[in-house]
């Protein structure tokens, strides 16, 4: 008590030396239509561009993140632009709204370039009542907005060069709160733990456990009372006997409570076969997932992880009718986490006929398509309802791609090509070359060749082709009497948008380096004699692919290796080849190779790096220091690395042309 005596004492005397609340940060760029700002009122925002970071923007999308009865939620503010760069809209505060800070950016993405938050002061308004009295979570708000690090306000409204508050600053805003309004201070209970841990850590304990008492004082507990009860004895004061008490006691009074949904999806995974699926049944009935996001509380994780580990049990033991009883339930998440490790994962990497999966895979991407835009978040809003739409779209254009594969393979032409017209034109050709392909043949084969043809030169423009795209191309290049570039490279080029360009240079430039490397001299696959690197050549340019046989993207990547080999195959300063690192020399390379109809494409090994070891590293260690990733790319000249990349983004086209770009930049540095 004299430690909660010694803080009562500190505050007090703050609270007389700091200004009256500001119930607004004034800024230029923003005006709102009212003056103070009410709970339940409807204002006009008024944003005003010009001279802004955001000046010149062709859309402005602008966000409330507001405090609500002591929780944060992300609301889109709609803005039109009215002439002058001047973007307006209006947006109601909400009946229980404390506080609201708005924001602005050129994108609905959660990690934009651009925002203008008024320069990390903010854009925020505590509300009022009718007597001009802060809301409830007004003074709260204010505070923990500006002190991030808490984690108990909303992540990414400002800059990470933000000066957040003090220590002391915060204490004072929290106090205020609870002088002003104690009975609410259950819903801000967390927030007070924070707090104390944040300012005193190890010595907070005592501050801890006199909040803690305060809470098990309280007559009508709710369930996230008794569940910040029980996480405070279990994780804060790790007296599991004490937290084990709480879950019995509570059980006896309410038996399917927030902190019994926890115990029982967690025991659910000690469970197997019947057993498991009897237990899933009991769940679903007793902690209805559909019930809880009417009301949702800010511990719903258990959800996200029983509905991922359950459908996809299903999906294993082929029980798809069950399946998609649960996923109808589920959400938009966790079907898509289905489908990625079900049929995507046998179209991209198994040897299995389509047509065994087809049908269960429309089902899981008909079941996607019902619950876009669903904004769910099991910790609490993360994204506002227009982000949240965006996300999936963004996610199911790639899968309606793979789908499009799916079906093209399965001989289901139309509906292949059905699905690929889902996506807007604007974006149906930058996700996913192998669903390029599968469209343009669907194409063919339905004899909508002129359709098909559009299709080429789009997903050429976009830059996301396949080797069989790259060739049907080059065929109706060849076909024209009336050739419209001199080679068909630059025809190739002539077709890709200013966009692609340009965000394939931006990625080449990030990539630029001149580093020296060790010399090395390794072995060649299936070859007598090495390949030594003092043997280069001035001028030359050499590429070098870091890869093993076990991994998956490396091998995804040769395809467009083998573009970029056989565009250079005539120019003997440009040399190829592959670095099998990390890995037994030889192998299964012969197999991949032959899998692959490979050619020109010289593999060396990598060296020990020291005779006891078998890490065949050496020369990857050296030029890519603090890593173990591959594949990787590392590109000489003159005894220097002047390029790395690592990764590989999933188009053969795109990966030559990557190659390509830094092959001619090099060439005409002088």
């Amino acid at each position: 008590m004299l430690y909660m005596k010694r803080i009562y004492l500190l505050l007090t005397a703050m609270i007389f030396i700091l200004p009256t609340i500001v119930f607004a940060q004034q800024t230029n760029r923003l005006s709102l239509s009212a003056d103070p700002l009410f709970a339940g009122q409807t204002i006009t925002v008024s944003y005003d561009a010009k001279g802004g970071p955001l000046g010149g923007e062709a859309h402005i999308y602008g966000f409330a993140y507001t405090y609500d009865d002591y929780k944060w939620h992300i609301r889109d503010v709609i803005l039109n632009n009215s002439g002058d760069n001047i973007w307006k809209g209006s947006f109601t505060i909400p009946e229980d709204c404390g506080l609201v800070a708005f924001k602005f950016q050129a994108s609905l993405s959660e990690y934009p370039d651009t925002v203008d938050n008024n320069a990390d002061q903010g854009y925020i308004y505590m509300i009022g009542d009718a007597n001009k009295k802060p809301m409830p979570g007004a003074q709260l708000a204010w505070g923990i907005l500006r002190k991030p690090s808490l984690n108990m306000g909303v992540s990414g409204y400002f800059t990470q060069s933000y000066q957040e508050i003090s220590d002391e600053a915060i204490m004072m805003w929290m106090d205020k709160e609870t002088k002003m309004y104690p009975k609410e201070g259950h819903k801000f209970f967390n927030v007070m733990k924070s707090v104390f841990r944040h300012q005193y850590g190890d010595k907070a304990e005592g501050g801890i456990r006199y909040l803690l008492s305060v809470l098990e004082a309280e007559p009508n507990k709710t369930d996230e009372d008794v569940y910040n009860i029980w996480t405070t004895y279990m994780f804060d004061l790790k007296e599991n006997a004490k937290a084990d008490s709480v879950l019995n006691a509570f059980n006896a009074v309410k038996p399917y409570s927030m902190l019994n949904r926890r115990e029982a999806a967690s025991k659910l995974y000690q469970l197997q076969g019947d057993e498991f699926y009897k237990a899933a049944d009991e769940f679903r009935k007793n902690y209805p997932f559909r019930e809880w996001l009417k009301n949702p509380d800010p511990q719903g994780f258990p959800y996200a992880n029983f509905y991922s580990g359950l459908e996809r049990k299903l999906y294993s033991d082929k029980q798809y009718d069950k399946m998609m009883e649960v996923m109808e339930e589920g959400s938009f998440n966790t079907a898509a986490d289905v489908y990625m490790h079900g049929p995507m994962f046998l179209i991209q990497k198994a040897p299995i006929d389509p047509k065994e999966y087809v049908d269960v895979s429309k089902r899981i991407i008909d079941c996607m398509i019902s619950k876009v835009g669903e904004n769910i978040d099991y910790y609490g809003r993360t994204m506002s309802d227009a982000q949240a739409r965006q996300a999936h779209e963004n996610s199911l254009n790639y899968y309606l791609c793979v789908q499009t594969e799916i079906f093209q393979r399965s001989g289901r032409y139309q509906e292949a090509v059905d699905y690929m017209n889902k996506i807007t034109e604007n974006n149906r050709y930058k996700q996913y070359p192998a669903g390029n392909q599968a469209y343009v043949l669907s194409l063919e084969q339905l004899n909508r060749k002129d359709e098909a043809l559009q299709a080429l030169k789009s997903a050429a423009a976009a830059g996301q082709m396949t080797p069989t795209l790259i060739d049907r191309l080059r065929t109706y290049y060849d076909s024209l009497k009336d050739k419209p570039a001199k080679t068909f490279d630059e025809y190739f080029s002539s077709l890709k948008s200013a966009e692609a360009k340009e965000m394939m240079m931006r990625h080449v430039r990030e990539g630029l380096v001149n580093e020296p490397f060790t010399p090395f001299n390794l072995q060649k696959h299936n070859a007598k004699g090495t390949v030594n690197s003092a043997s280069f050549g001035k001028d030359d340019i050499v590429v070098l692919d870091f890869w093993a046989t076990w991994c998956a993207p490396c091998i995804a990547a040769l395809a467009g290796m083998q573009l970029a080999v056989d565009k250079y195959a005539d120019d003997p300063h440009v040399k190829f080849y592959f670095v099998q690192t990390q890995d037994t020399p030889g192998g299964s390379v012969d197999r991949i190779w032959a899998r692959g109809k490979y050619h020109n494409m010289q593999v060396i090994y990598d060296q020990n790096k020291s005779a006891e070891s078998k890490g065949y590293n050496k020369v990857y260690s050296d030029m890519f220091k603090g890593t173990s990733g591959i594949p990787q790319k590392a590109i000489l000249k003159n005894g220097r690395i002047r390029y790395r990349a690592e990764g590989y983004g999933g188009s053969p086209s795109g990966l030559m042309d990557e190659i390509t770009a830094v092959i001619e930049i090099l060439k005409n540095e002088k």
